[in-house]
Parts: structure tokens; C-alpha cells; sequence
């Protein structure tokens, strides 16, 4: 079994959320729920970890789901339960069938594990989104988890329906001297001042739609709208400033996000880029 590290899980009741996007009363919402069992016997994950014979298998689910491209799970842990974690101690996920397409990040720090996910249109489906895994580490007869938060799954415009209609943005920013400088955030594709699951979606969406599969920084810097119709600057998507936007640019973004919402401090791949702010004069 490829583990490196062990960290707590949460033992404490199960709870719902709902998409922030949806009024209360709406009769068609995101609703998310965690099961669990302990599995019977061992099996392989689709990376090729095993999972042993009495490990808790914790399942992550949405039901009313009237559709998401970016989502962002929050789950708060507690003593007496550890997630099997992989060489870069990130918790071993399993995608369920229907979300297979979805991109990934996740991170734990300390009692909180993050997940992060995005995709390149509209996830419309109810039933298994990913399921973790863990150990009941002092024999304890309690085994639930507690979702803290499931930030909104915004439903944004799918790349063909937003593509040359936007006004551009303006993120401004006073430095020590009190000048003030138009600037973005690396990493923020859409330009709300927040590197998130959701700039990592817009991104795999503008992908979708390249036959290469990813952009030169250089292609766009006179064309904004064509491809990402909010940016200020051509290297705001280029969250690793490789010069090249594409899939590692979006998993960084994941990573990044879920290590923020885990209250941890990202030090993974681009972190020396990732979600600096940077003066375009």
C-alpha cells in the first residue's frame, strides 16, 4: 500500500449542505451527503493503491444536482480515524464512474481536508462523486464525517456561450507608497481576485474548445476575449508562468485552492507563481 503519512478523521455527526447559489426554498438543489463502510475485503484503486480488508470507505454524494463545473468540500476531522494518504500526502480519492472527467486537487492540514474539483462543462449527475479512505485507528465504534462546508458549485457560462461578449475587468491595488497599479492575481482566469476550483474549470472549459489542448501566453496577449473575455493581462491563466496554458495549469489552481482551504500554505508545483499579485504598470 503506497502510504506516507496518516492524519485524523472526522467522528462526528453527518451533516448536509447545499449550494450557496440556490435559495433555501428552491425545489431543486445541490444537496451533499457522506456514507460509509468498512470495506470486506481489499481492493485496488484506479491509480493502482491497495486498500486493505477493514478500511473505512467514506463516499462523498450529491443529490437535487442542477449542474456545477467547480466545487470546493470541506471536511473538518477529529482523533481516532486516519485517511490513507499517498507519497504526497494527499488523501487516496476514488472517482466514481460519472465523475471520472472531473479534475482533482485535495489537501489536509492538521483536523481539515480539502477537495477540490473541476470540469470542462456542466456536471449534471446525482449519486457518487469520490470516495476516501481510512483507518479506525483507537477502536472507536464512531465513524462519521462532517461536512463543514461545500462552497458554491457556481454554475458558470460554458465556454461556447461566453467566448467575445465580456467587458474586461480592472483589479487595482495601492502599494506601500500609496501609488495605485492595475494588477492580477496569477492564476485568477476569471478575474474575481480569488484563485479558486472555479478558475481551474473556466480554464479545462477554454481548453475543451483548443485543438492542441493548450495556448501560448503569447497567442492570447492580443485577443483576450476570444478565449478568457475577463483577464486583464495574457499570463493571468498561466498559473505555473511556464509561458503555456493547459491541464498542469488547472491542477495547480486544485491544489493550490484545496491546500488554501484546508488552512494550510501551498508549497507544491508553481508555488513561487501561483496566486501572486503582479503590476501590469
Amino acid at each position: 500500500m503506497k502510504t506516507s503519512k496518516f492524519v485524523g478523521l472526522a467522528s462526528a455527526l453527518t451533516m448536509l449542505a447545499s449550494l450557496a447559489a440556490m435559495p433555501a426554498s428552491a425545489a431543486h438543489i445541490n444537496a451533499y451527503s457522506v456514507s460509509y463502510e468498512t470495506l470486506t475485503e481489499a481492493i485496488t484503486t484506479d491509480n493502482g493503491t491497495t486498500i486493505p480488508a477493514g478500511t473505512i470507505a467514506v463516499t462523498m454524494s450529491v443529490s437535487g444536482n442542477r449542474g456545477f463545473e467547480a466545487n470546493t468540500f470541506t471536511l473538518d476531522i477529529d482523533e481516532g480515524y486516519t485517511f490513507l494518504t499517498d507519497s504526497d500526502d494527499c488523501p487516496v480519492i476514488q472517482k466514481a464512474t460519472n465523475f471520472e472527467d472531473a479534475l482533482l486537487g485535495a489537501a489536509i492540514n492538521e483536523n481539515r481536508v480539502c477537495i477540490t474539483a473541476a470540469m470542462s462543462s456542466l456536471y449534471c449527475s446525482d449519486g457518487e462523486l469520490f470516495t476516501i479512505y481510512a483507518e479506525n485507528t483507537n477502536n472507536s465504534s464512531e465513524n462519521f464525517v462532517d461536512i463543514v462546508d461545500t462552497l458554491p458549485a457556481t454554475i458558470l457560462e460554458s465556454a461556447s456561450a461566453g467566448l467575445g461578449g465580456n467587458e474586461t475587468n480592472h483589479y487595482e491595488f495601492e502599494d506601500e507608497d500609496g501609488n495605485t497599479h492595475l494588477a492580477y492575481r496569477r492564476g485568477d482566469a476569471n478575474d474575481d481576485n480569488v484563485v479558486n476550483s472555479m478558475d481551474a474549470a473556466l480554464i479545462l472549459s477554454v481548453l475543451s474548445h483548443v485543438e492542441e489542448g493548450e495556448l501560448q501566453v503569447s497567442a492570447i496577449s492580443s485577443n483576450f476575449n476570444t478565449y478568457f473575455p475577463d483577464i486583464i493581462a495574457a499570463g493571468q491563466p498561466d498559473a505555473n508562468k511556464t509561458g503555456w496554458i493547459n491541464n498542469n495549469d488547472a491542477t495547480i489552481i486544485l491544489n493550490f485552492a484545496a491546500t488554501v482551504g484546508a488552512g494550510g500554505t501551498y508549497t507544491g508545483a508553481g508555488h513561487n507563481y501561483i496566486n501572486k499579485v503582479v503590476s501590469i504598470n
